[in-house]
């Protein structure tokens, strides 16, 4: 998908007539109002002993909510010719953090995360993340919710579980660019007078290396704990998720 962005990119890159500058003068060159600067070209006269110079603007994409720039260099040494451009890439959208940004996700009181969503990038070696919450049937008394922190090391292997018979209602990670790794944590809630009831893991992890992955909480169930491991050379982790249901106490 990112080439043919890419590609029609650099087809709509508007350069400027002209070189900007003559012999030696100074110049000032800005793009005009809602674009910005794509394309850099560039020759250097080795008789007359000076460079001119030569810019492109393209419109500034607006169906994104974030944009990152992808820079490429061309250089033909022989004639000192030097051109560089860059294209607007979207960054992500329709999720909760972006590559290498913090997660930081809860569901309203009274409901759970139903609905796990993740997609890789080997260019970061992160992940973006997205989840849904659908509501609790309020068989038991007053809820109470309690952030689980930190749940793992960077570089680590993990299993937890919610304490107090509890199921998982928020989500908050963090990127360390050291370590290539996040740590998570877990907002924890149940009611009084619950528990949970044939509770079990995933009997295989619910994601592929580097891939990814869409996980739905089966009905009348309810998450309450994840199991991870961690690949030092893939830079990447996969997991196992605790599903519950819910029941009363007598």
């Amino acid at each position: 998908m990112l080439l043919p962005y890419l590609l029609l990119t650099m087809a709509i890159i508007v350069m400027v007539a002209g070189w900007v500058n003559e012999n030696h003068s100074n110049f000032r060159f800005s793009c005009p109002e809602g674009q910005a600067l794509t394309s850099i070209q560039s020759i250097y006269s080795n008789e007359k002993k000076y460079r001119l110079w030569e810019f492109g603007c393209s419109d500034i994409p607006r169906h994104h909510s974030r944009t990152t720039l992808l820079a490429i260099m061309f250089k033909t040494s022989a004639v000192g010719h030097v051109m560089l451009v860059l294209a607007f890439v979207p960054k992500v959208s329709g999720w909760v953090n972006d590559f290498e940004m913090q997660v930081n996700f809860s569901c309203p009181r009274g409901h759970s995360v139903s609905a796990i969503r993740s997609d890789y990038n080997s260019y970061y070696t992160d992940r973006v993340w997205d989840f849904k919450c659908s509501p609790i049937a309020r068989i038991g008394k007053e809820e109470s919710c309690m952030w689980k922190t930190p749940i793992n090391g960077f570089s680590q292997q993990f299993v937890f579980n919610c304490p107090w018979d509890g199921y998982i209602s928020g989500v908050q990670s963090f990127y360390d660019k050291t370590h290539r790794d996040r740590e998570f944590n877990f907002l924890c809630c149940h009611f009084s007078d619950t528990m949970m009831k044939s509770c079990s893991f995933t009997a295989n992890w619910i994601n592929n290396w580097r891939s990814h992955f869409h996980f739905t909480v089966p009905s009348n169930s309810f998450l309450s704990g994840v199991s991870s491991n961690y690949c030092s050379h893939k830079k990447d982790r996969q997991f196992s998720l605790s599903i519950c249901t819910l029941r009363a106490q007598k």
